[in-house]
């Protein structure tokens, strides 16, 4: 009697272990988009890229440097 019940309790552990396992075929693919990218010229054609200076400097705020 105790065999079956045994039997019994694997085979319900193995069919609920089943039922909370994730379906390969259902996971959302992974894509990467580059997004364009922002240019700013200075004078002469020159590349700026902005630079945001945060924290304990005497003047904080967003500076283009080339």
């Amino acid at each position: 009697m105790k065999f079956k019940f045994l039997i019994a309790v694997l085979i319900v552990c193995s069919f609920s272990s089943a039922a909370f396992s994730q379906d390969l075929g259902s996971q959302p693919s992974i894509q990467i988009v580059d997004r364009p990218a922002q240019y700013i010229l200075g004078s002469g054609d020159m590349l700026l890229i902005n630079v945001n200076l945060w924290g304990h400097v005497l003047k904080p705020g967003i500076y283009s440097i080339p």
